[in-house]
């Protein structure tokens, strides 16, 4: 199932909703794995005050929340896979 999720995706903001913060203008989102196990999360954007962000982060798409390794970008994170 993971297969069907990797790749490269790109954020349509106009179409997307955000319950915290304002939208970016745009974002590119990586998907990929190094073991099959852990998913390579890397994110491209433009925020709304056309500044350029990036950031990679490697996790385990098993459903449980985790600490992030930098608070100041988000406190945890989650992802899993289901049907």
């Amino acid at each position: 199932m993971i297969d069907n999720f990797l790749g490269k995706w790109i954020l349509v903001p106009e179409e997307s909703i955000y319950e915290q913060g304002t939208p970016p203008k745009r974002a590119t989102y990586s998907f990929k794995t190094n073991t099959g196990e852990n998913l390579i999360v890397s994110i491209n954007w433009t925020d709304s005050e056309n500044k350029d962000h990036e950031i990679t982060y490697e996790m385990i798409p098993d459903g449980l929340r985790k600490k992030f390794e930098n608070p100041q970008i988000v406190y945890e994170v989650m992802s899993e896979f289901t049907a």
